[in-house]
């Protein structure tokens, strides 16, 4: 059976993950409870299309798709990026 997602993954292509884990709690509003969360820093937005069309990871395509409404992507410029505005 194929790993569907590990940590080496990110790294190949430039994410760090920062957190991992189960919930505790979840924001309200229109976004359906999560059970677990996975925060990864990507180096640029180029490292994200690139790990999100790897044909290596090609097998989780399905799963992204099929579970579509279980997945929430949230794209954040870096905070360093943001200090002007803050």
């Amino acid at each position: 059976m194929k790993k569907c997602l590990g940590f080496d993954n990110y790294v190949k292509h430039g994410g760090r993950a920062l957190a991992f884990g189960k919930l505790l709690s979840t924001p309200t509003g229109d976004i359906e409870p999560r059970d677990i969360m996975t925060l990864v820093e990507w180096e640029s937005m180029s490292s994200i299309l690139n790990f999100l069309n790897d044909p290596e990871l090609a097998h989780i395509q399905p799963h992204r798709e099929n579970g579509v409404d279980q997945f929430v992507w949230h794209l954040f410029e870096k905070l360093e990026d943001l200090r002007s505005v803050l």
